[in-house]
């Protein structure tokens, strides 16, 4: 009888024990996917306002070479900070892609195409890659290879500028129009990659070519 009761108390402990140790378990778990998710978040905020500045900035640029008379060092400069703003602009939309169809499963009906977004942002690297290593002067040719980014860089201006996720304010400076940074799990961020798509392929049928 003795025994059959230690046998028991035993069973309850270890019982306890592993539902104790479950707990802990489950709650370290969950800590560590909402430290996750926040790091996930916070990166998300800082690359869409990144992205967003990167397209100002490259308007204000084209301005500037376009519709002035640029000294050969202000113009090569200028080409510089273009470059690297398109460097950073097509692995940025490429992550939260892939990032944003993992969260649907890869489910094509529900996917997030940005081939025609992405790849314009590569050839306009690229691009100003060659006139960066050739530091040749600006000519007609170039002039009407850069009017035509220019154009496509000033339709995406206004997505930014008409998005419900982010406000421009007087100053020039992007912030999130709700105050508050985005949250990775709620999928509406994906909307400006949708709409800097959509623009992208209209403009695109537009010049009816698979390119610039």
């Amino acid at each position: 009888m003795r025994l059959q009761r230690n046998i028991s108390i035993i069973i309850n402990v270890s019982l306890t024990l592993c539902l104790i140790i479950l707990t802990v378990f489950s709650i370290h778990q969950y800590k560590l996917q909402t430290l996750y998710k926040d790091y996930l978040s916070q990166n998300l905020s800082h690359d869409i306002i990144s992205l967003a500045q990167a397209i100002q900035t490259n308007n204000k640029i084209y301005e500037q070479i376009l519709q002035t008379n640029p000294t050969s060092n202000s113009y090569h400069n200028g080409l510089n900070v273009l470059y690297n703003n398109y460097r950073s602009i097509g692995p940025i939309a490429d992550t939260y892609s892939l990032m944003y169809n993992q969260f649907q499963g890869f489910k094509e009906s529900n996917s997030l195409n940005i081939k025609n977004f992405s790849s314009s942002a590569l050839e306009q690297m690229n691009y100003l890659q060659e006139l960066v290593n050739s530091d040749a002067p600006i000519d007609s040719k170039t002039k009407v290879a850069l009017e035509k980014y220019y154009s496509l860089n000033s339709e995406w201006l206004k997505i930014i500028e008409q998005s419900e996720l982010l406000i421009v304010k007087e100053n020039g400076e992007i912030s999130f129009r709700n105050g508050n940074n985005l949250t990775i799990n709620e999928l509406n961020w994906a909307n400006l990659f949708k709409d800097l798509e959509a623009q992208t392929s209209v403009f695109l049928k537009k010049y009816d070519t698979g390119n610039i």
